[in-house]
């Protein structure tokens, strides 16, 4: 009992201080960084508001490597089969709109996704995205020993390709 009665003041006082000290700072970030409002403006009397193209990310030039397939697993077995993609060069690669395409056309089309440096793997089953695997939901196997699997950019120029020994 006199444990507490020595100890409950200073603890009192420490969270006070931790909860003035979070929003004191909250406050100042917020003052620093104020949040942006987006006003869309047109004229009275349409009944939407014009449509503005917003242009898509640069891509970077062909001579420059960005993506590599490093290796395709299990090729042949539905269930075991997957295609290991890695970033190459500096910074995040936003992949929306890229695609994995194999020698029959059959395309897995990459959702809205940043590939950061690492490796990520592309599964052919069914299965539920993460941040390092993506999944194509196929029902066959789609690859083969010496079939060559290859990514593509959103205009359709190849930025990688791999022969399946």
């Amino acid at each position: 009992m006199r444990f507490w009665k020595r100890w409950l003041p200073f603890l009192l006082v420490n969270i006070f201080i931790s909860a003035a000290t979070t929003i004191i700072v909250l406050i100042l970030w917020s003052r620093a960084n104020p949040s942006q409002r987006l006003t869309i403006q047109f004229e009275p009397g349409t009944e939407s508001p014009p449509v503005t193209n917003i242009p898509l990310a640069t891509l970077p030039p062909l001579s420059e490597p960005v993506i590599a397939i490093t290796n395709v697993f299990g090729a042949g077995n539905l269930e075991n089969e997957y295609v290991v993609v890695k970033r190459v060069g500096q910074g995040d690669l936003n992949l929306s709109g890229w695609y994995l395409m194999d020698e029959q056309g059959d395309k897995f089309v990459f959702p809205e996704f940043d590939l950061m440096q690492g490796e990520l793997e592309i599964y052919t089953r069914s299965g539920v995205d993460s941040a390092n695997k993506l999944y194509w939901n196929a029902n066959k196997a789609m690859w083969g020993s010496g079939e060559i699997a290859r990514i593509l950019d959103p205009q359709g120029q190849e930025r990688s390709a791999f022969t399946i020994p």
